[in-house]
């Protein structure tokens, strides 16, 4: 978790995020404070899940969000962040489609010159 609070803090990306090739940024395009990341979009909203009856219908509708026209969450929102994609991304290519493998049904997601999926 500590690791986590530090790569967010210092380059709005964790170790998943990374390898997905997302990153946190806030509205001006800065990376976010450690008070941003952490306590804005998280703990706020992990303090929402406790209270009896109401929090985990409280939580799915928060994360229900998603779906709107901006796609931000309500922790984006109250945090003031937005997810996006960066090209600095480490997940490891997929095996290019060929003819041959196109015939069969196999083959995999077309990626980009950064080696993102596309």
């Amino acid at each position: 978790m500590a690791v986590n609070g530090y790569l967010l803090a210092q380059h709005g990306q964790s170790v998943g995020k990374r390898l997905c090739g997302i990153r946190i940024v806030r509205l001006d395009g800065s990376v976010p404070t450690l008070w941003d990341s952490f306590v804005k979009r998280h703990l706020a909203f992990l303090c929402l899940r406790q209270i009896p009856f109401a929090g985990y219908p409280l939580y799915l509708i928060e994360i229900l969000f998603i779906f709107r026209e901006n796609r931000r969450c309500l922790h984006d929102e109250f945090a003031d962040t937005l997810v996006v994609k960066w090209p600095g991304c480490l997940s490891p290519p997929l095996p290019q489609r060929t003819a041959t493998s196109a015939r069969r049904g196999r083959g995999g997601t077309r990626r980009g010159s950064s080696g993102c999926a596309t």
